[in-house]
């Protein structure tokens, strides 16, 4: 995703994809998107995408932004960057450190503890570990619980006892974890 009719950097990394993906052949390639249509599509059919979208950096920071606006938080979306030769990566949420947040214990950790899944799945291989982390997230949405972002467009009000600082939901997270 990038903006090669405009910005000459667009034509840049159209090239170097094109030079790259010649090295992974076995990873199915749609082609390019130039970020304007993107905008478009993830608002009209955002399942279209369900796996890799590979974009320049303001271009990412903008839709994934965007992403999160389409699922109702920007709590909700782990990322990683990874390194495919070495199994490297920089796992992070997408929304990044939310300054804007900090120490109100309103943010959703859900990003931050799938980013970690990530983590141990691709840079150190585990295959149960991360499955428990994704299974415990999933259980705990699955009982109603719900951080106060997931509960500003909901049609159903949550009980007050079911919405959960960033803490009381990390626990329950954990808890879970230890469960197992």
């Amino acid at each position: 995703v990038n903006k090669p009719n405009v910005m000459a950097t667009g034509r840049f990394w159209n090239a170097i994809v094109d030079e790259i993906r010649g090295e992974y052949l076995d990873v199915p390639f749609r082609g390019h998107v130039i970020v304007d249509n993107m905008a478009f599509q993830l608002m009209v059919n955002p399942t279209q995408y369900n796996g890799v979208v590979l974009f320049e950096n303001q271009q990412g920071d903008i839709l994934t932004d965007q992403g999160g606006g389409a699922l109702g938080s920007l709590g909700l979306m782990p990322s990683a960057i990874l390194n495919p030769e070495t199994g490297k990566g920089i796992y992070e949420p997408s929304h990044g450190s939310a300054p804007d947040i900090a120490g109100q214990g309103i943010a959703n950790p859900y990003s931050m503890i799938g980013s970690v899944a990530l983590m141990l799945e691709h840079s150190f291989g585990l295959v149960e570990e991360p499955c428990a982390v994704w299974d415990a997230l999933t259980d705990v949405f699955g009982e109603g619980y719900r951080t106060r972002d997931l509960t500003r467009f909901s049609s159903e009000r949550v009980p007050q006892d079911m919405i959960l600082l960033t803490e009381q939901f990390g626990n329950r997270v954990r808890d879970k974890i230890l469960a197992i």
